[in-house]
């Protein structure tokens, strides 16, 4: 793209080394704050995954789900069951871990204060 004649001056390099330096601090600001973001939402975060559920009466359900990396670090999943209407049943907190493999299955019957309809694993964390 041509500039008109006479409308525009060139950047100095004064304003060129100010704009390049700018762009390098925010560069670091965004790389900051992701590494912060990170280490407080998913570093101290596990993974588990359902294996089954099976309901066992009109106030339990009996959760198995698997949780990865718990090789010698005690953890917490959630565990909530929801009725046929979605709305929460019932939910616990269950202790996890340590254990010897980088995976512990873990079996749970959970009381619930109506009839369940299914059982998951909201979520886990290292303690």
């Amino acid at each position: 793209m041509t500039r008109p004649a006479g409308r525009y001056d060139e950047p100095s390099a004064a304003a060129r080394t100010l704009t390049r330096a700018l762009a390098v601090l925010l560069a670091l600001a965004v790389a900051v704050a992701a590494y912060l973001f990170y280490d407080r939402y998913q570093r101290g975060r596990l993974d588990a995954q359902v294996r089954s559920y099976e309901v066992i009466s009109d106030h339990a359900v009996r959760v198995t789900f698997e949780v990865s990396g718990v090789k010698g670090v005690r953890g917490e999943c959630r565990v909530r069951a929801r009725d046929r209407s979605g709305v929460e049943a019932g939910s616990a907190l269950v202790p996890v871990g340590p254990a010897k493999d980088r995976t512990q299955v873990v079996t749970y019957t959970l009381t619930t204060k109506t009839r369940p309809a299914t059982g998951e694993v909201v979520g886990c964390r290292r303690l």
